[in-house]
């Protein structure tokens, strides 16, 4: 390999990387904020929290897991992460300029795809898994469009 051949490969992993490093940001950040979500709604109508998992490996999920009054309404509970994340990433969309605005996207992928479980246990959707394509669609959509914008 030649020393131009070097450099653009070194120029081209550290791409991958800060993009990598971003997007992994981006989804962290979704997953604690749909969490969140889901805790400060509970909190606020009476839930004893017990625990945040942020991530599951043994069923390869995040949950928020509390004691609730058998009277709460449970639907609502249940989109509450949904609903925290979707206006934050939205207004981040509408506010930022350049290439960033992508990321907002980004977060909405993965809120979705985060959310798929919440959808099939509390909205009774027959068919989840079409979120989670949509909200992987956005996150490629999301990818594409922040390396365009920001490289190109």
């Amino acid at each position: 390999m030649g020393k131009a051949q070097a450099k653009l490969f070194k120029l081209y992993a550290k791409i991958f990387t800060y993009f990598l490093l971003i997007t992994i940001l981006f989804s962290f950040s979704t997953i604690v904020l749909h969490e969140l979500g889901h805790f400060v709604f509970g909190l606020y109508y009476g839930c004893k929290p017990v625990r945040i998992v942020l991530f599951d490996t043994s069923i390869m999920t995040t949950y928020t897991e509390m004691e609730c009054p058998p009277n709460l309404n449970m639907f609502l509970l249940g989109i509450s992460g949904f609903f925290v994340v979707l206006p934050i990433s939205l207004l981040y969309f509408f506010i930022s300029r350049g290439g960033e605005k992508y990321l907002a996207l980004i977060m909405i992928g993965f809120n979705f795809v985060i959310a798929v479980n919440d959808f099939e246990v509390y909205l009774k959707l027959p068919f989840p898994e079409i979120f989670a394509i949509f909200g992987s669609l956005l996150i490629v959509v999301g990818e594409i469009l922040l390396i365009e914008k920001t490289i190109f």
